[in-house]
C-alpha cells in the first residue's frame, strides 16, 4: 500500500475482495476517515459466507496522454449509467460483483484536457456529519459516505518516448492531432488547458520561423461539414413581404353557454310540418 498524502491525481481505481489483494502501488481504503469503522463496501449479514469489498486507487504523475479521474457517481443497480461515465462492475482479484444494490461510476479525462482532477477518495462514517474541508460528498454506499478531493494540475514538461517520436513525424500530423483535441474540448464540461493543447515538441526549424502562431493555423484549417454549400432563401419566401398587409381576424373565446345560445335550433318548422301531414288510414 502506498502513501496517500501527496496531491498527485488518481490514474486508476479498482475494488478487491481481500485486503491482501490490493495491487502494488495502490492505496487501500480499508478504514473510514475517523478510523473507527471498517470501510467494507459490502457488509452482508452475519449468516452465510462473509464477503468483503475494499476500494483501491493509484496516484501518479500522469503522462500527457494518460487519463486522470475527474468525477465519481454512485447510482442504484438498475439505474442507467450517466453519460461519459464507466461502471466498475467486478472486483480486480476474484472477478466477482463489486457492490451490492449499488454501482460505482467513474469519469476519466485525458491529462491534457483538464486543469483539475481527483486526488483522494475517503469514506465517512455516519458519525461524521460533515465532510472535511476541500472534500465533496458523492453519495451513500453501505451506510458510509464516499467523498473526493479535487486538486489543480500543474502542467510540467514531460518528454517521453511518444513525444520523441512525434518530433520526427511530419508537422501536418502533429497539427491534425492537436486540432482534433481542440475540437473535442469544446464539448467538455471541464475547463481545458489551452497551454497544454497548444504546447508540443519544440524544434528549431527555420521553415517554421515565419509561420503564424499555432492557434491561428488551427483556426484557419478548421472547416465545418457544411462548408462550401451555398445557402439561398426559398423562392416562395422571397415574396413574403406581400403578406405584411394581411389582417388577422380577432378570435373571440366563447363558453359552452355562448355556443348553445348562438347555435340553438328549436325545429319548430319541422314539427309543424309533421303535424300538418294527413294520417295514414291504411
Amino acid at each position: 500500500m502506498t502513501d496517500d498524502s501527496t496531491d498527485q491525481p488518481i490514474v486508476a481505481v479498482c475494488v478487491v475482495s481481500d485486503r491482501l489483494s490490493c495491487p502494488q502501488d495502490y492505496f487501500l481504503l480499508d478504514r473510514t476517515e475517523d478510523g473507527k469503522e471498517d470501510a467494507d463496501l459490502w457488509r452482508d449479514s452475519i449468516f452465510g459466507r462473509r464477503c468483503y469489498r475494499y476500494l483501491c486507487y493509484k496516484k501518479a504523475n500522469p503522462k500527457p496522454d494518460e487519463d486522470v479521474l475527474v468525477d465519481v457517481a454512485i447510482i442504484n443497480e438498475k439505474d442507467s449509467v450517466p453519460a461519459g461515465f464507466t461502471v466498475l462492475e467486478q472486483t480486480d482479484d476474484t472477478r466477482e460483483k463489486s457492490l451490492k444494490k449499488k454501482s460505482l461510476c467513474f469519469r476519466w479525462m485525458s491529462y491534457r484536457l483538464t486543469n483539475a482532477a481527483i486526488s483522494k477518495l475517503i469514506l465517512l462514517s455516519k458519525a461524521m456529519r460533515r465532510s472535511p474541508t476541500g472534500f465533496t460528498i458523492i453519495g451513500d454506499v453501505n451506510n458510509m459516505f464516499l467523498c473526493f478531493k479535487m486538486v489543480g494540475l500543474s502542467k510540467s514538461t514531460y518528454v517521453g518516448a511518444d513525444d520523441l517520436c512525434s518530433q520526427n513525424a511530419p508537422s501536418s500530423r502533429t497539427a491534425e492531432t492537436r486540432l482534433s483535441m481542440s475540437s473535442v474540448g469544446n464539448a467538455l464540461p471541464y475547463s481545458l488547458n489551452p497551454t497544454a493543447i497548444a504546447a508540443g515538441p519544440t524544434a528549431n526549424h527555420s521553415s517554421e520561423s515565419n509561420q503564424p502562431p499555432l492557434v491561428n493555423r488551427l483556426v484557419s484549417v478548421t472547416k465545418s461539414p457544411l462548408s462550401g454549400i451555398p445557402w439561398h432563401l426559398n423562392a416562395q419566401l422571397r415574396e413574403a413581404t406581400r403578406l405584411q398587409n394581411i389582417t388577422i381576424p380577432k378570435i373571440i373565446c366563447k363558453t359552452m353557454y355562448d355556443l348553445d345560445q348562438q347555435y340553438e335550433y328549436s325545429f319548430r318548422l319541422e314539427n309543424s310540418a309533421i303535424n300538418c301531414l294527413p294520417l295514414d288510414n291504411s
